[in-house]
């Protein structure tokens, strides 16, 4: 189930629902984080759910999946800043220009 192709689909769904913000990535983590520069794992899980309401698009198991074994993510307890940044940067910059282009 968990392979390249899967992981990539999660990111564009979170990307998605993210680049509707008009806000420099970076800036966005802080909707994870309330500003600060990492995130327990727990409260990315639970914003992405409620927050971006992607209740209908993703299962709690879905981001436990991904949040444990992303290359990125795996080893950590905590999402940072640089790890987001690195992960949804350029699917957000897709998702915009896709909305962009439609």
């Amino acid at each position: 189930m968990y392979n390249n192709q899967w992981e990539q689909d999660i990111i564009l769904r979170i990307a998605t629902q993210l680049g509707r913000l008009s806000i420099d990535v970076e800036l966005m983590f802080g909707i994870f984080s309330r500003g600060t520069k990492s995130c327990t794992k727990e409260d990315f899980k639970y914003q992405c759910l409620n927050r971006l309401n992607l209740k209908d698009q993703l299962t709690e198991k879905e981001l436990d999946l991904f949040l444990n074994n992303h290359i990125k993510l795996k080893d950590k307890r905590n999402v940072n800043q640089k790890d987001f940044v690195d992960i949804f940067s350029a699917a957000i910059t897709a998702a915009r220009n896709a909305t962009r282009n439609q």
